[in-house]
């Protein structure tokens, strides 16, 4: 067990973009030993003001339990991802796009976020305040499988050779589905914050897109049995102007019929 102190900001004020204010509550949270992996998906935008709050309570989360643990994606969407001026890098893409058509609309505040995508009470969003919570109740859940990622690069062909394991502890289900998503690091652009726009802000966790789709592959017909290994191999090309020192692969079965994460894993392309 561990016991971590994080500052966390509460109080929440739905408009184009979500404003956390004060007062700010800081707890102590008492967490699991993380055998289930979750991810963090923040849907963000750069001309979103409050969305650098949201980066950095994200950013001190996984630094917090472990970033093997909490698994960052950064989806740009909606109208305030669309870049204004020639400086403004274009970090949508299909991946980010099909899941905020799924999961929000078109006049959803941002940031806002999802652990694990699970829908809980009839609540799938959630406004980062509350991030922290949902991600200590998810840590103290036993996952029904086990995941292994291995990355091969061939800096000759710009392909990575990916090869993931699913070893089912529970039996699994035939709506089990394996998603391979893309992101990167380091991507200057300027992002707007409050009532000022930072001209060099370092975009990180950027989800540029998917191996398998956005919502994935199945595993199995009929679902795999307790105890089965699946393997799955796949190859994927770089596409011009990913930088393949800052990408980082991030596998995830989820049940497609709740969209619920059942287990993750998530390696850097260069470890």
């Amino acid at each position: 067990m561990k016991k971590l102190i994080l500052l966390l900001t509460l109080g929440l004020i739905a408009v184009s973009c979500d404003i956390v204010d004060e007062p700010y509550l800081q707890n102590e949270k008492t967490i699991g030993d993380f055998e289930k992996k979750v991810i963090l998906l923040d849907f963000t935008a750069i001309n979103c003001v409050y969305c650098p709050a949201a980066n950095k309570v994200s950013h001190d989360l996984a630094f917090s339990y472990g970033e093997e643990n909490v698994i960052l994606l950064g989806a740009h969407a909606s109208t305030l991802a669309e870049p204004k001026k020639p400086e403004d890098v274009d970090m949508r893409s299909e991946t980010s796009t099909e899941l905020f058509s799924k999961f929000a609309t078109p006049t959803t505040g941002l940031p806002i976020g999802m652990i694990n995508q699970k829908l809980k009470d009839g609540v799938r969003l959630l406004n980062f305040g509350l991030w922290d919570k949902q991600i200590i109740d998810e840590s103290f859940l036993e996952p029904d499988l086990a995941m292994e990622m291995e990355l091969t690069y061939n800096e000759s062909e710009g392909t990575v050779s990916i090869s993931v394991d699913c070893d089912y502890i529970n039996e699994g289900s035939a709506d089990d589905n394996l998603c391979i998503y893309v992101t990167e690091d380091s991507i200057v652009s300027p992002q707007k914050n409050n009532n000022e726009v930072i001209p060099d802000y370092v975009h990180n966790h950027v989800l540029r897109g998917s191996v398998t789709g956005t919502f994935g592959e199945q595993l199995k017909s009929g679902g795999a049995s307790a105890g089965e290994s699946i393997t799955k191999e796949y190859t994927y090309k770089i596409p011009d102007g990913f930088r393949p020192n800052k990408l980082r692969f991030i596998a995830f079965v989820q049940d497609v019929n709740s969209y619920y994460i059942k287990q993750a894993t998530a390696q850097h392309l260069h470890e």
